[in-house]
């Protein structure tokens, strides 16, 4: 290797090392600036990087359970409106480490749990809730009980409802503890089932919990009438609750010389992209996830721990048009009645599966019947009747 080569290669590489510090010291300016496709994301309102630098600090275990990273912007130790983040199945923290950066940088703290053996629901869900609980603990000059946020991806999606229960319930005689009493809610991106939950548990949800439940049109995995039902059931009024849909979109950009559409598929929130690490590609971070994931959550928090009635509009605006609005990209489709044409069997998992057993376990996939009667229907017009027939107890 000549000279010249080499002093190049000593340069790019504290230009990597200084990118990466940049990226996990985020400002309003640089935050954007790591969009992949170039875009620029949003520069002011909903959406816009905050103003905080942001803090992670290195992952604990705890025994048996799982791992917890802890997120804050940098600040002098405050007790903080803090978001706890169930993962996907065995998903690090740094796989949604821009998500996280984006909301500590608003000025919240953000608290990852990865379960160490999701497929164990009878388990990993009380692990979950007993890890929130250990944060709380390791963390308590930073977390806020009393304005609390629970969110998830995929398994930790389909998980969020479960703990949510336990976490927001006001049963303290059952273990429930009452967190978020000055303000709850529950995201859930692209979820997986939701185990241990009867028609009963969620018909009796604590009524003061927000709810945004979110998939995406190209996602194999999950039929989303499994989702729906959860929806459809929980005891939560639709003024308070909305299920969105994101939708792809046929644009497309070039990043490291490869093409990328804007899949609204089941990774979506997935905003890591490797090469700011290891030089290896994982997922492209771009206005998709600007626009269908940090601009609703961002308003959901002004909402729910500020009472700012104008980011409702955004957050759970009903169909609003400042809620679908998704800039250059195609509109996100909202409903209080989601109805899908596609039929079940074009689903990994399907509501007539009997997966691992669940569907025959009434201890764990307790919501079968709900979810499958509202998809052997394939006509739009009797689809949602036949769910309400359900949850009236008339069938």
């Amino acid at each position: 290797m000549n000279k010249d080569n080499w002093v190049f290669g000593i340069g790019r590489s504290f230009l990597i090392v200084l990118l990466t510090f940049s990226a996990a010291l985020c400002s309003a300016e640089s935050g954007y600036s790591l969009l992949n496709d170039q875009s620029g994301g949003i520069t002011q309102g909903y959406g816009a990087w905050g103003n905080y630098s942001v803090t992670r600090k290195d992952p604990f275990d705890v025994a048996d359970k799982g791992t917890i990273t802890f997120y804050h912007p940098v600040k002098n130790p405050q007790k903080t409106p803090t978001i706890f983040f169930i993962s996907g199945w065995q998903r690090e923290a740094q796989t949604y480490e821009q998500f996280f950066q984006f909301m500590a940088s608003k000025g919240y703290v953000v608290v990852h749990i990865l379960n160490t053996n999701p497929g164990n629901i009878n388990s990993s869900y009380p692990n979950a809730l007993s890890m929130i609980e250990t944060a709380q603990q390791q963390y308590s000059e930073w977390i806020e009980t009393r304005k609390v946020a629970l969110m998830g991806h995929s398994f930790g999606g389909g998980a969020t409802v479960w703990v949510g229960k336990r976490l927001f319930g006001s049963n303290t005689q059952a273990g429930e503890k009452n967190w978020g009493q000055d303000g709850r809610f529950i995201f859930a991106s692209d979820p997986w089932y939701t185990f241990k939950m009867d028609k009963d548990d969620l018909q009796n949800y604590p009524a003061n919990t927000k709810l945004l439940l979110q998939m995406n049109t190209k996602d194999p995995k999950l039929d989303p009438r499994a989702v729906r039902a959860v929806f459809k059931l929980i005891g939560i009024p639709d003024s308070e609750k909305d299920f969105v849909m994101v939708n792809s979109d046929a644009s497309s950009y070039v990043y490291n010389g490869n093409t990328f559409h804007y899949d609204a598929n089941h990774y979506l929130i997935y905003t890591w992209a490797k090469d700011q690490w290891d030089g290896q590609l994982d997922r492209p971070y771009d206005a998709l996830d600007v626009y269908a994931i940090n601009r609703p959550v961002d308003a959901m928090l002004d909402y729910v721990f500020n009472g700012n009635q104008a980011a409702k509009n955004i957050a759970l605006g009903n169909g609003s048009a400042a809620q679908v609005d998704m800039g250059a990209l195609t509109d996100l489709t909202v409903s209080d009645n989601p109805v899908f044409n596609i039929p079940s069997s074009q689903y990994n998992y399907k509501c007539d599966d009997l997966v691992n057993g669940w569907s025959s376990n009434t201890d764990i996939w307790k919501l079968y019947d709900y979810c499958r009667a509202s998809s052997v229907n394939s006509s739009p017009a009797t689809i949602i009747p036949v769910m309400d027939m359900l949850l009236s107890g008339s069938q």
